[in-house]
């Protein structure tokens, strides 16, 4: 081992180790805000699926035509009178929409007292949370 004079091995370990511990403290901050980063981007993403789960068929600027719906799907159908109703559509005149709710209750709505009517559309809504977890995972931050 080479003397120097001036310098002792034991203050430099010790400052060495003060040195390392700030680093590795500093490196744990950023993990903790890119955790927190994460967190709200995965927030983000849940409210985004969540809000993509229904595909309006029919509203003021989508007029219902006579496909517009599929018999045997279930729809959320919104009234003009503030009233929203879940339900199968089973028959389609040209008045009426007729469907059965989860609870069993059968359902007549006239087509003029439509104002909206939504889809649950699962496949898209997967596939845009999977793109946006894809997404989070391997673009860098």
């Amino acid at each position: 081992m080479v003397n120097c004079p001036g310098f002792e091995l034991e203050s430099f370990l010790k400052a060495f180790k003060i040195a390392f511990k700030t680093i590795n403290f500093i490196k744990f901050d950023k993990i903790i805000l890119k955790m927190k980063k994460l967190r709200s981007i995965i927030a983000l993403s849940l409210l985004v699926f969540a809000a993509s789960c229904q595909t309006r068929v029919v509203d003021k600027l989508k007029p219902m035509q006579k496909n517009s719906l599929e018999l045997y799907q279930k729809y959320t159908i919104t009234t003009n009178e503030p009233k929203v109703v879940k339900m199968e559509v089973l028959k389609v005149d040209d008045d009426k929409i007729y469907g059965k709710t989860n609870d069993g209750q059968e359902v007549n709505i006239n087509k003029s007292d439509v104002r909206t009517i939504k889809k649950t559309d699962w496949i898209s809504s997967i596939l845009i949370g999977a793109a946006g977890i894809l997404a989070v995972i391997f673009v860098p931050i």
